[in-house]
């Protein structure tokens, strides 16, 4: 790599360390992402107490195929050190799998959400109880789905579709237009190899940038409820909450329930 090689490189490189500010903390690529995805498998395993790593002990109280959807085995909860259930990991058979299982079954506070455009997971919380629970946990209705006050930010978002991402992108473009304005687009297409061609940039360098930016994650929800809750459970006036729900965020993602909340 030659000397104007480096030069463009490490501009860009300054360019997504400055956007900490923005998104707060390092824009992260789309690989990093799945890597990030891996490792947080095994924090769900291992520190929340919410998601179900031991034997079953909720026999009666939550309706599921076969009374254990959202555990894992306690041989797997000690394997989970080194290496990630993959029932937790977004997009194996075995977490497709686990989450068919869950699809009835009752959903408590600080239950896991996952959303296909965040680059970790949330919680789903209740700040006030309905007065049901089920084994000392709050049990939620599909009224439950306030951003920020039950859905819990993702952190860090990587649609296009997010100003946040679109402003990380735009500040990219700033920084590499200020130093080579003459073969800005040649540049940038070179430094992103295969993930960004030469027309996209051409014709729209700002989004060409934003589908490989991350910014800061809002939850947009413009519903008021989850759809498909449980018709004949109704807690305080609405349906109860159940694991195959499902939102759309305004920004393009599709919200997830991905553990229970269920305790051990």
């Amino acid at each position: 790599m030659n000397n104007e090689e480096n030069g463009i490189v490490n501009i860009v490189k300054d360019a997504y360390e400055d956007t900490k500010e923005i998104v707060t903390e390092n824009i992260i690529g789309v690989g990093e992402i799945a890597k990030n995805t891996a490792k947080t498998a095994q924090y769900l395993i291992g520190d929340i107490g919410n998601a179900i790593t031991g034997e079953n002990t909720n026999k009666s109280d939550s309706p599921s195929e076969n009374g254990n959807s959202d555990e894992s085995s306690n041989e797997s909860s000690e394997n989970s050190e080194s290496e990630p259930d993959p029932s937790f990991i977004p997009g194996t058979d075995e977490c497709n799998k686990r989450l068919a299982e869950m699809e009835k079954t009752y959903i408590l506070h600080t239950a896991v959400l996952y959303c296909d455009k965040a680059a970790r997971f949330s919680h789903l919380v209740l700040p006030k109880s309905h007065g049901e629970f089920i084994h000392g946990i709050p049990q939620l209705n599909v009224g439950d789905c306030i951003p920020n006050k039950n859905i819990l930010s993702f952190g860090v978002c990587t649609s296009p579709l997010n100003p946040s991402v679109q402003e990380a992108a735009e500040k990219i473009l700033d920084d590499v237009r200020k130093e080579h304005e003459d073969d800005f687009t040649t540049k940038v297409c070179h430094f992103f190899g295969k993930k960004t061609s030469a027309e996209k940039v051409c014709t729209n360098e700002k989004e060409s940038l934003a589908a490989i930016c991350a910014g800061v994650c809002n939850p947009q929800i413009f519903v008021d409820e989850w759809p498909d809750g449980k018709e004949d459970l109704i807690i305080e006036g609405k349906k109860a909450l159940l694991g195959r729900c499902k939102l759309s965020c305004g920004y393009g993602g599709t919200i997830i329930i991905f553990t229970s909340g269920q305790r051990e």
